[in-house]
């Protein structure tokens, strides 16, 4: 289930990349029997792509918010809201840049509307605009759409 290619990616992670939510159910599925929850979350869902590039950070960048919204429901299976928030949410990227920050880039906007159902489910979206801004990853252009769009 872990096992990994040449690029060293598992088929999770392959299957997120082409945005196939049919094979990340059956994945996801078969992972349940096979792994405890620990594994499920950590080296799933949590999987990282370079060291730090997230499953939320690729379907941010590809624009697709089903799988998102499957990596959520599935999250919840066993974790937290609070904890998804602060592990997949706010998680950034090599360039320091949470999943908000990718689709802002992007111009992913059915994601961005995605993500802040998600981060209105136990984070206000007060303490995800304070993570961000401190971080300054997003030029002043960029920053007054993401602003404009949580008003």
């Amino acid at each position: 289930m872990l096992a990994t290619d040449d690029k060293e990616h598992t088929a999770w992670q392959e299957g997120i990349k082409q945005g196939n939510t049919e094979i990340l159910k059956e994945l996801w599925n078969c992972a349940k029997k096979e792994l405890n929850t620990e594994k499920l979350y950590n080296e799933l869902l949590l999987a990282k792509f370079d060291g730090k590039t997230t499953a939320w950070h690729v379907a941010a960048i590809m624009g697709n918010a089903e799988i998102l919204e499957d990596l959520w429901d599935w999250a919840k299976e066993i974790e937290r809201t609070y904890e998804i928030n602060k592990n997949l949410l706010l998680a950034r990227d090599r360039k320091e840049r949470t999943a908000l920050h990718v689709a802002t880039l992007w111009s992913r906007i059915d994601v961005l509307e995605k993500l802040w159902e998600f981060a209105n489910e136990e984070t206000t979206m007060a303490e995800v605009v304070k993570t961000i801004v401190s971080h300054r990853q997003l030029g002043s252009n960029r920053m007054a759409t993401c602003g404009d769009m949580w008003r």
